[in-house]
């Protein structure tokens, strides 16, 4: 396990061996979701209303009921044009846009809200049909693929939206309503624009503002040109990110944009680039979002309109905007199972789990505690929301101490604070005695770390790391024996002997 090890206003990776006393953790990673189910009302009926859009779904594919909270029977695979035919009271199959709408993009295989939409995991319904044509084959449809597969010449992650053939059959999810301003439209006239005269336009449905060129090339005569100034024009998705904060048209908020707003600029009756291109008159490919794909790499939209995902190290193009939700604070971070008491003036590690920028940018993690020492609270470098980053403190003072710890977005946004108490405890002097007498006795084994005089605690456990030799020295308080790991013994902890027989030896009692 690889963990970010932050002291001293230093932060260093290193890998841990196995285990060592209670010191082997497993650090999750918590996803922030695009659908979560504060957005849908359940309507009672079987249907939802998704509060963003306004638009009514059906919780079941066509096929299935809804009966005590689940989906039953089996849902129905149909051809295109039966699957159009499939309306009626008012409900209707979604176009491509709308369908989009809930995919959940922090959730896979499928990629939706299981608990609004229950049942596909099991249903083998994973792929939806849209009432949307394939604008450049009239033999193909816009549909939502809600489990990823690989193909020979292409992989489809989950939750990607791409055509198919008319007669594959696909299962049918239907809605009906809308509000004019939230249900998204499948075509993008030159009127939803305001040209904002600098190289910007506002989209009028969301509010947001775009530069009209991608990263590399300039604005200028009505038209984007080669950039000057750079000779490089695509990236990957991480150096995208870092183009948040940026300074453009007397704006420093710039950012690169999640999937679901870039989707909004998708005109899918364009053939060859489904962006209107007298609004953004540019040649790209392919363009990265924020948003990540739940295992790895990131979405993007290509240059025919598809959503889909991509990974390391290709390079795409980035189209920046401002304005929306930028405005919006980081989530809190969050600590991960932390410790309930510590010793004084021993260190005690805290996991805690950076807060993610809700436009996909990098934070850092800003930290104090009361009554610590001073310096040993860094920030953390820039990381990803979700990042578990692992600090030590040290409390000076026995009693009740309090960590607090905020994420802090590109561009200074704070997020709400995270607050944990921990109790200090008096701690038995001959450890600290034991431990000098050590490293000064068998420097050859424990030779003085690159954080000198620092004692660690976990638990019940009191234990010091020498990164030059990958061992560790330590003591249990629940059996009184003195511990060691380190390549003496291949990395396998070992009772060296009692606590009493070692602080005899070492005149520390």
């Amino acid at each position: 396990m690889s963990i970010l090890y932050c002291m001293s206003r230093i932060c260093r990776s290193f890998s841990l061996p196995a285990a060592l006393l209670a010191l082997a953790l497993t650090l999750p990673v918590h996803a922030m979701p695009t659908t979560p189910s504060a957005d849908f009302t359940d309507n009672g009926e079987g249907t939802v209303t998704h509060k963003t859009t306004g638009l009514v779904w059906k919780r079941c594919p066509e096929g299935q009921s809804f009966v005590a909270s689940a989906c039953t029977g089996s849902a129905k695979a149909v051809t295109w044009q039966d699957a159009k035919s499939l309306a009626a009271d008012g409900w209707r199959l979604p176009s491509i846009a709308e369908l989009l709408s809930i995919v959940e993009r922090e959730a896979q295989d499928p990629a939706i809200n299981s608990a609004i939409f229950p049942g596909l995991a099991n249903s083998g319904a994973v792929n939806f049909w849209s009432s949307t044509p394939y604008a450049a084959d009239a033999a193909q449809a816009w549909h939502v693929r809600l489990v990823g597969e690989f193909h020979s010449y292409r992989i489809y992650g989950s939750g990607s939206g791409v055509p198919a053939p008319v007669g594959d059959s696909n299962y049918v999810r239907l809605v009906r309503g809308g509000n004019a301003q939230g249900t998204p439209s499948i075509s993008k006239p030159d009127s939803d624009f305001t040209d904002n005269g600098n190289g910007t336009v506002t989209h009028k449905a969301t509010g947001l503002t775009w530069k009209r060129c991608t990263e590399g090339s300039d604005w200028g005569n009505g038209k984007c040109v080669k950039s000057a100034s750079s000779s490089i024009d695509t990236f990957s998705q991480d150096d995208a990110l870092n183009f948040k904060g940026s300074w453009y048209a007397g704006y420093s908020d710039w950012r690169l944009p999640t999937e679901n707003e870039l989707l909004t600029l998708v005109d899918y009756g364009k053939i060859d680039l489904a962006l209107n291109s007298t609004i953004f008159p540019i040649s790209a490919a392919a363009l990265w979002s924020a948003t990540s794909y739940p295992t790895n790499g990131g979405w993007l939209l290509y240059a025919d309109g598809s959503s889909d995902v991509d990974f390391p190290p290709w390079k795409k193009n980035a189209l920046l905007v401002r304005g929306g939700s930028s405005d919006s604070p980081p989530y809190a971070p969050r600590f991960i199972d932390p410790p309930s008491s510590a010793t004084v003036n021993f260190y005690v590690a805290f996991n805690i789990e950076a807060g993610g920028d809700p436009e996909g940018g990098k934070v850092a993690l800003a930290c104090s505690a009361t009554q610590s020492t001073p310096g040993d609270l860094p920030d953390a470098n820039p990381v990803v929301g979700g990042t578990v980053v692992r600090y030590a403190f040290k409390f000076s003072t026995t009693g009740q101490q309090t960590v607090t710890c905020k994420t802090i977005d590109g561009v200074g946004n704070a997020s709400s604070i995270a607050t944990q108490t921990i109790t200090i405890k008096a701690v038995n002097p001959a450890f600290d005695c034991f431990i000098l007498w050590a490293e000064k006795t068998y420097p050859e084994l424990f030779p003085s770390p690159w954080f000198a005089d620092r004692r660690l605690t976990q638990g019940s456990y009191y234990y010091q790391y020498y990164p030059a030799t990958n061992a560790y020295l330590g003591f249990s308080l629940l059996d009184s024996n003195v511990y060691y790991m380190g390549n003496q013994t291949n990395n396998t902890i070992i009772v060296v002997g009692t606590q009493a027989e070692w602080f005899h030896k070492a005149g520390c009692q």
